[in-house]
């Protein structure tokens, strides 16, 4: 727009001098030669201003390569765990003195006494302290006995306690300490989700920053924001790369959100997004696919143990489709280019994805980040008795056992900490490179080990993530439900805790992709491919 309105001037200018010339100067006008001058002056003013010098000159296309070496740069952050900061983790902490057999299963109770609630509070505390493995990250006894005794201080006063009321006073007493989209206190979560919400226009960026691509202004303040993070590099679905404004808001703030965008020229513009929640279908079958000649693997529903194990019936897995996807990873071994799509995959065996990429690669593809994982449950004598979860997990079959146990050996990434705490850090070349491209489809329903999948993918070169941010389900492992024994309130906490190198990695955050998507990330993905 600026440079049509220059050439125009300047073709008007240009004109005005020639007519001017052209009649030639008259004794009656005396100002002639003054008003040359004059125009003479504008025309290099226009000419000479920088800004329009800066409207004029060429925009740097982004290309694919451009787009590559970038993701390939931000893969060189190598992780070692700081051992100190895991010892801190599990200080104090010793699963031994829990009463595991009074937490397998009890009956939902109405009400109970006053001193069956405080017994209950002081179970589930200690539960916390010794089996939950993000107690100490969150402040350990410093920050949760407080909160403890205000609970008892609550309920001493109480001569029956409502279950109802006293799961919620639970809940809100919890919330005020854990944020952890993977803890669950009698079925609600107690964690953090994020809309994400876009504004869907495109910058560019220059020397002099980011430049609105339909207007040509300049971008200087986004109220409230730092610039250069909301700004992120996207695609569409034609394979074209530019940025966009991305901004992450708690749920509870709702669907809708405003930003104000102040530009050079003194514009301000307050810019309604919508939270587009896109949820694709789940189909329980891994796929493989070819468009144009290029493999797409799609893997959406749960990823399933590849052995049959005492979990299938109780949890809905079924080992042909672990087996069916590794097979896959067989067949794609001399493929240039693969589509892996994990859009809404909610999670599942992380087990089978480090198994499936060390089947495609041949090689050990390390994690971004390190396990601390609790140990110590002791079995009940009576086996028949305990609900389905927990009798599948005292009864896994010697086969699955001996196949985990040959691919941990293969992997060799445990080492013991002291009687109850084992270290888990995948270590393998800090940055594989990989001879085919491949690029990850994900989306904010992807999460638990569908982000440690992608984990896997951001430590190998010639990869690209392509999406949305993930969900952010990765403080701690999903476990079967314990219960109060009183109560009978079902409580979920993971006695499992991944530590993620920093500002990578945020519950109800995720991992930012390479390349945000504006449409359908598989549609823009191929036009990538394609433009390539």
């Amino acid at each position: 727009m600026k440079r049509s309105r220059f050439l125009i001037s300047v073709l008007l200018l240009i004109l005005l001098i020639a007519m001017t010339a052209a009649c030639g100067s008259s004794p009656q006008d005396n100002d002639t030669t003054e008003y040359d001058t004059h125009i003479e002056e504008n025309l290099t003013e226009i000419i000479q201003d920088d800004n329009l010098q800066e409207a004029l000159s060429p925009i740097t296309a982004i290309t694919f390569n451009d787009v590559l070496a970038t993701a390939n740069q931000r893969r060189q952050n190598t992780f070692e765990p700081d051992m100190d900061r895991v010892h801190a983790l599990i200080y104090g902490r010793d699963p031994s003195v829990i009463e595991w057999e009074r937490l397998f299963y009890a009956p939902r109770a109405q009400a109970i006494s006053t001193e069956e609630a405080i017994e209950d509070v002081m179970i589930l505390f200690d539960l916390l302290k010794h089996w939950y493995a993000a107690y100490n990250y969150f402040g350990g006894d410093e920050v949760f006995l407080p909160v403890r005794d205000s609970v008892l201080d609550s309920i001493s006063e109480m001569e029956r306690v409502v279950t109802v009321m006293f799961s919620m006073m639970l809940h809100e007493a919890l919330a005020e300490v854990i944020t952890d989209n993977h803890f669950q206190f009698d079925g609600r979560t107690i964690g953090i989700n994020n809309y994400r919400f876009v504004w869907e226009t495109p910058f560019y960026k220059t020397e002099n920053g980011f430049r609105h691509r339909d207007t040509d202004r300049y971008l200087v303040e986004i109220e409230g924001y730092n610039i250069d993070e909301v700004l992120r590099l996207a695609v569409n679905e034609y394979g074209e790369f530019f940025y966009v404004p991305v901004f992450m808001r708690p749920t509870e703030h709702g669907r809708i959100y405003g930003a104000n965008f102040i530009f050079e020229n003194g514009d301000e513009e307050r810019i309604i997004m919508n939270d587009r929640e896109v949820i694709f279908g789940q189909p329980p079958t891994p796929t493989l696919e070819f468009e144009n000649d290029i493999p797409i693997v799609t893997m959406r529903g749960n990823m399933p143990f590849p052995v049959e194990t005492a979990w299938d019936e109780v949890l809905g897995y079924n080992p042909a489709y672990g087996q069916l996807f590794l097979s896959f990873a067989e067949e794609l071994r001399d493929e240039d280019v693969i589509i892996i799509d994990i859009r809404t995959n909610g999670g599942g065996s992380a087990d089978l994805l480090r198994i499936w990429l060390y089947t495609l690669t041949e090689s050990i593809i390390p994690v971004s980040g390190a396990v601390i994982s609790t140990e110590g449950i002791t079995p009940p004598d009576d086996m028949e008795s305990l609900p389905a979860l927990w009798y599948a997990y005292f009864n896994t079959s010697a086969e699955s056992l001996e196949y985990f146990a040959f691919w941990q050996e293969v992997f060799d990434s445990s080492s013991e900490l002291n009687d109850n705490h084992w270290l888990d850090f995948l270590q393998g070349d800090p940055t594989f490179i990989n001879e085919a491209l491949i690029i990850l489809l994900v989306d904010r329903f992807a999460g638990s080990a569908a982000e440690v999948f992608t984990s896997h993918i951001l430590n190998m070169e010639n990869t690209l993530v392509v999406g949305q941010n993930t969900f952010g389900t990765l403080l701690t492992s999903y476990f079967m439900p314990l219960h109060l024994p009183n109560s009978g309130i079902p409580v979920i906490m993971g006695p499992l805790m991944i530590m993620h190198p920093e500002n990578q990695w945020q519950e109800g955050i995720g991992y930012a992709p390479d390349v945000w998507v504006i449409g359908d990330a598989l549609t823009a993905a191929l036009a990538i491919l394609n433009n390539r």
